[in-house]
This record gives structure tokens, sequence and C-alpha cells, in this order.
């Protein structure tokens, strides 16, 4: 029963990070963590030669004992990164990434600078969290992500990006990662020893959901975690949204949703040179194809219902619609 108990807390940590909550929050770590440390850099002494940052002008530094992005040589909406030293989760069966982080509010021009977290495998720059609210956060501020199976690789970097949008900057501090080994279990049937793994055996699409599995090298599955294809929509529309070229107009086409979540809108709200058109179908899978388009600088917030969602309908209603 403690085995199951253990197993149940650690699903649920994964799927926080697989996006199936789309409220996503921050996760205060109780106890010491449990596991082989892999990294754990303070910065007591500034960034270590083992660490490297991005050379532009916006870039982190240390700064009393923790590391910032200065804006003050910086332009606005500059990226600034910072990476890890390459550490070795091959081994590992869970994973799990803790620091710590601030992003001053500046009311001069009423928003904070965004700070992203991401692990690179061969070059390929996974998001693992963000946080760019324009409210901010004032204290320092714990954060334990468990990584994905897809993070347990040899030469595993993670990179923190900051987005320089309202000129003060982002801290981050007390990085650490620490694993657990493959799990062995003896059956009592026979005695054959089990090695089990996560496996993503059916990635999540726009249209389809996905699966993971805790899968035995023999074929025994343990445990299944659906994910979600709803949040890889939003988080597709979310992307483009960020990565427009200044005044565009972006287009998102579906045939199956109905609704952007708010973290679609927050992201018009952070780009308010921003255009959406939206085409879709009426009866969710069936029905008339329609479109709308929300102007750029359209306060988007204030389109959402009290869950933090808003409807496709609704929305074309509030702009109205071209077949």
């Amino acid at each position: 029963m403690k085995i199951k108990k253990r197993f149940l807390g650690f699903l649920l940590s994964l799927a926080l990070v697989l996006g199936l909550m789309l409220g996503m929050s921050l996760t205060a770590l109780a106890d010491a963590p449990e596991g082989i440390e892999v990294l754990n850099e303070d910065f007591s002494v500034g960034i270590p030669s083992t660490w490297s940052i991005s050379q532009g002008t916006y870039r982190f530094e240390a700064k009393d004992g923790y590391v910032w992005a200065d804006p003050s040589n910086g332009s606005i909406e500059e990226d600034a990164f910072c990476y890890s030293p390459a550490v070795d989760l091959s081994k590992a069966a869970t994973a799990k990434l803790i620091f710590k982080y601030k992003r001053p509010y500046n009311p001069d021009r009423d928003g904070s600078d965004d700070l992203y977290v991401y692990y690179i495998t061969n070059g390929t720059y996974n998001e693992l969290w963000s946080d760019d609210n324009p409210d901010g956060i004032a204290e320092w501020t714990q954060v334990t992500i468990v990584l994905p199976s897809g993070a347990f690789k040899e030469g595993v970097q993670i990179a923190f990006k900051a987005i320089n949008w309202k000129d003060l900057g982002a801290f981050f501090d007390d990085v650490s990662i620490y694993y657990k080994g493959k799990t062995e279990k003896k059956t009592e049937h026979n005695h054959t020893t089990h090695s089990y793994t996560w496996q993503d055996v059916r990635p999540a699409t726009e249209d389809d959901d996905g699966e993971m599995v805790y899968k035995c090298e023999c074929g025994e599955v343990l445990y299944r975690v659906p994910t979600s294809a709803f949040y890889v929509f939003n988080k597709n529309a979310q992307d483009k949204i960020k990565n427009a070229k200044q005044g565009a107009t972006v287009k998102i086409e579906t045939s199956r949703w109905i609704s952007f979540h708010k973290m679609v809108m927050q992201a018009l709200a952070d780009r308010p040179d921003v255009s959406l058109e939206v085409s879709f179908l009426d009866g969710e899978y069936k029905g008339n194809r329609l479109s709308f388009t929300i102007p750029a600088g359209t306060d988007t917030l204030s389109l959402l219902d009290e869950n933090g969602f808003s409807g496709f309908l609704y929305l074309a209603g509030k702009f109205g619609t071209a077949n």
C-alpha cells in the first residue's frame, strides 16, 4: 500500500508538468529532497565557470549571492539565457529540479519581466515552466518541477531565460537537481525482476489525447497517465502569439475546439500589437465553419469567464463572424 501511495503521488506531480491541470501553480518543497544529487548551486561566490550565459547586452549577472538578468544595458523584448552544466540523468526513474526566483513589479511600466525554464537535450529546448504574470513576484518563491522522462539522458542542461519586458529584470537562485534510480520490483508469483521506466507511447496532438505508461522491458504496464490534447492546442496558440512578428495577425484553425484557456488570452494581453484570427466549427467536430478576429489592443483578459475560459461562439458574437 505504501508503494502504491508513493506512485500515485508521483503521478500527480507528473500530470502537473505535462499541463494536464491547465491552472498551473507554484509548488513549495515541504521537506528536504531525496535521491542522488547531480546539481546544487547557490551562487554565493558568483556564477561558476561551469555555468554559461548569453553574451547580449541584456544578460544574467551575479548579484549579492544570486543571479539577476540585468536590464540596465539591454533593450525591451530582448532575451537573456543562463545555462547549467550538463548532468547525467540516464539512470533516473524520477527527477526533480528545484530553484527559487522573484520578478519585481515595475509600476512605471505596469508589469514585470518574464522568466522561463527549459531542459536541453541534443540542442533541443524543451519548456518546463514559465511565469509571465504581469503582477510579478516580489518575494523569493521556491519552485519544484518533476522532470519528464524526456530529460532522463546524459548531457542534460537546464536553461533559464528572462525577457526584458518591463526593465527590472528577473532573479533566480539555489538551483538543484535530484533523481531516484529506476525501480526494480520482484513479482510474488515467479520472482522475476522487473525494471520500469516512463514511456511516452502516444504523444498528445491538438486533436488527440496522448498517453504515458510506466512500463517494464518485459511489457508489463504498471501505470497509465493521459496527456491532454486541449493543453497542446492552447500551448501552440500561445507560442504562435508570443513568437509573432511586430503587428502580425496570428491565424488559428481548428475543427475540434470551441474555446480558449486563459493562457492564450494572457499571451494576447502581453502582445497588444498582435491580432488573432480564429476559424472553427460552431458545433465542435461538426457544423458551419465560422471565423472571427480579435483586434490588436483588445482587453482580452476581460473576455474570460469565471473559470478562466473564453468560448468561440461568445467571441464571434462580440467581434462579428465571417463564413
